[in-house]
This record gives C-alpha cells, structure tokens and sequence, in this order.
C-alpha cells in the first residue's frame, strides 16, 4: 500500500494518513533536542539516504548527519558497511534545521502477518515497519529480549507503543540471532508509556528508583529492590542499560559483576534478611556544571532496615531518608567526560558495617579534604568531615593573603559535609580555602589550610 503521513516531532506524535508519499516533517532541534530516534517505515530500492534526508541540505556537521548501531558500535552513513533505510531498522538522526524526512512511493510492511526482525546478539537499533501504532505486548519477544527503550529528547525511557517514524534500541542478551516478531494489530490507542516499577509492586517487594538528571539529559529508569520474584542469579527482572546517545549523554548504570558483565538499569534481588549491596556509575560529558541524583524507596523496607549511600569518589556517607525523595548535586566535567562511583546499601547496622567500605557515617577526626576537581572551572566541591557537633568557618583567599569569599560560617551537626563554591565572578588563580572548626561541647579546636587553582 502506498501512503502519505505527515508527522510532526514535538513531544508527542500526530499524523493524518491518505494515499500518495510518505514524508516526515521535522522541526528545528534546540541543544540536546538534535538528537533523535528514528525509523522509515515506508521506502523502496531507489530512496537512498541522501535522497530521503535532501530536504536538510548536503549531509554533514552543518545540516545533518545519521548513524545506526551496528555490531557493538556506532557507524556514520557515510562510512563502508552502513546499512541503509529499510522497514524495522533504527536510526540517531542529527540536525538543528528544518525539513521533512521524504521517501516517495513504495510498499508499506504487509498488515496481514507478523513483521520479522532478525536481532544481533547485543543491543540492536529497531523501528517500526508500520504506518500506524502498534502495542509492544503483542509481538512475538524472544525469552533474551529485554524490554524496549526509546528517546524522549533528553534520556531513554521504557516504551510500550512503538510509533512510526520514530526508532528504539532493544538489547538480544543471547550469544546466537534471535528473531522478534512484531505484530500488525492496531494499537488500543493514547501516547507512548512509560513502563512503570513492576518488579516491586506486589506485597512484600520494596523498591527504589534512581535518577540522574544534568542540564538538558537526564536517566530516570533505574530500579533497584527485593522481591519473591527475583533470583539471586540471572533472572527476567534485570534489565540491561541501553548505549549511550552521540553526543551529550548522562548513563546511571547498576553494577553487578557477579552475574552481569553489562551495566543494568533495574537490579532485582531475592529477600535477603540480613541485607543487600548494590554498586552503581554515573559516565556523562554534560556540559552543565552540575549532576542531580535523586533515589526515592517505594514500598517499605524491613522494620530492621536502614538505607545508606556511600561515594566512593569522595569518601563519604550519604544518608538516606526512606520517606522522602533523597537528592544529592555532584559536579560535572562540563563538556569532559568523567565517571562517578556509589554504593548503597540496605540492611541491619551490622550488614550496613560490614559493607560501608571502611567509609564512616561519622569522621573520628575533624577532616577538610582536597576539593574536587582540581584545577577546576568555574566551580568545585569542598568537602570536610566533624566528629561532633561544631561551629564551622570555611573562608577563601588568594595568593596575597586577602579574603575573596565565605563559604560557611554555622553551627553544623557531627558528619560529612559538602559545599560547591562557583568562583565565576573571581580571577583565574591560586586559591587557598581555610577551615576553622570549634566544637559545641568541648574545648578541641580544628584548624586547616588547603590550595586550590581555578583555571578560566
């Protein structure tokens, strides 16, 4: 059948459908919003990729460029071996301007019987071979498939409608091909969803979402937890993390070597009554100065239980409220890429001791550690550590001993603590920060002088 769709990317998808050419029309990206997902599902031996994507001018940096993930990498139209448009394959599509993706006529997918996809061991780049929406829940999935990941402009996300025009990345954990089906039957209809916390909804589970969000990417689906329905082992809750975008990306992966050699985005365990570790990285070049990290518990631990974060990085504790929404900002690399470490962990006080990485809640000594980073631009992260409760003076100065700023002059409470100094508005330099420490119940005084350099 030969068909016209117009659709139009902004969110969410609309489309009108009437006989003719199929085309596409794109609005003008913004920032991270040049990056997107898409697929064709609508073209014929002569719709080469130049001819399909004409209305964005000559391929390349300016205008536009395309790439698909094959054999464990990223290839560029451009290069040898580049498998072309054609119905159920995945694309990252580049471009700041606007135009309208257009194929001409051709033969759509047949609607009568299930669409083949021969899957890749590995994470394979896919799309939708029809013209219309169609439910991820009647395909025919392989037992290896995990479930499938889209792109909403700023991060991936669980899918369960696949739409026309748009692509998705699905990972086949099977070391052989594996063939998925996908069905033709109409979907029930309403916008793509997102999947929500299945794996510990039930009684009994208890689960906590992880988010990380820097400027404009963000990584939002990750779930760590217990349940009855989990194996200690491999099993059909763990999810694997999808590649990273071209590009500016920001990756919140779970680490767990023992079963998995790929980082995992939801990390289920069986009821364990002593408690549980889990490890997990955050990789990102985000450009923004900032990384927020955000871990919400849903569904209620045991009475017995208590919920700590570590930094590795740092060396600090990072306690968690099980009945709020717990944040935490760490500093970017600002354009470089850099990787953070954490630990969590959930458990009884001895499990929680034994697992804490020698990091204690409460230092033994007063403590102003190096800032990090160093050399830094235009911020860092101060962090000190009081072994009780003190009157706090944190001061900066520059090479001729004048003070440029206060950070803290406050009473605090016994622990780690972190400050981000933003230098913006002083000189490149030499800088000396300087802590004065007094405690609240005794007499012990605490003095410290550290340099760092701020590099514009």
């Amino acid at each position: 059948s030969s068909r016209r769709r117009h659709t139009r990317l902004q969110g969410d998808w609309s489309s009108d459908v009437c006989s003719s050419d199929l085309t596409a029309p794109q609005p003008a990206g913004s920032e991270q919003n040049f990056y997107r997902l898409i697929s064709v599902p609508l073209v014929d031996g002569s719709n080469t990729v130049s001819s399909v994507l004409s209305n964005f001018g000559e391929a390349g940096i300016e205008n536009w460029r395309l790439f698909r993930w094959q054999s464990g990498s990223y290839v560029e139209h451009s290069e040898g071996g580049f498998e072309g448009f054609a119905p159920g394959r995945g694309y990252w599509f580049i471009t700041s301007s606007v135009g309208s993706i257009q194929t001409g006529s051709g033969q759509s997918a047949p609607t009568d019987k299930n669409f083949s996809i021969f899957l890749q061991p590995g994470w394979n780049m896919i799309g939708s071979p029809f013209t219309y929406d169609t439910d991820w829940s009647n395909a025919v999935i392989p037992s290896t498939v995990d479930n499938l990941w889209g792109y909403d402009g700023s991060g991936f996300t669980n899918i369960t409608t696949l739409k026309p025009w748009e692509g998705y990345f699905i990972n086949n954990s099977s070391n052989n091909p594996e063939e998925l089906q996908l069905s033709p039957i109409v979907s029930g209809g309403g916008a793509a969803k997102e999947v929500s916390n299945l794996p510990f909804e039930h009684e009994g589970a208890w689960g906590i979402q992880l988010k990380a969000k820097s400027g404009l990417v963000e990584d939002n689906y990750n779930f760590i937890g217990s349940t009855d329905l989990a194996e200690d082992q491999k099993d059909g809750l763990d999810q694997v993390n999808a590649p990273n975008q071209p590009g500016e990306f920001l990756s919140l992966g779970i680490i767990n070597d023992n079963v998995h050699f790929k980082k995992l985005s939801v990390d289920a365990r069986k009821p364990n009554l002593e408690g549980h570790v889990w490890d997990f990285e955050i990789l990102s070049n985000s450009s923004d100065e900032y990384i927020r990290i955000e871990a919400l518990l849903n569904g209620e631990l045991p009475s017995n239980f208590k919920l700590v974060a570590f930094d590795k990085d740092q060396q600090t504790v990072w306690s968690l409220d099980p009945t709020q929404i717990n944040n935490k900002n760490i500093r970017s690399g600002i354009g470089a890429e850099i990787k953070r470490s954490f630990r969590i962990v959930a458990g009884t006080e001895g499990f929680i001791a034994e697992h804490n990485l020698g990091i204690k809640d409460i230092p033994s000594v007063f403590e102003l550690k190096n800032n990090y980073p160093n050399p830094f631009n235009p911020s860092t992260t101060i962090v000190f550590g009081l072994p009780e409760a003190s009157v706090v003076t944190i001061e900066v100065f520059n090479t001729l001993g004048q003070k440029v700023a206060t950070l803290i002059n406050n009473e605090m409470e016994a622990g780690y603590h972190d400050f981000i100094w933003d230098a913006s508005r002083v000189a490149s330099g030499v800088y000396f920060y300087r802590m004065n420490a007094r405690s609240l119940n005794s007499d012990v005084r605490f003095s410290q002088l550290q340099k760092m350099t701020l590099i514009k």
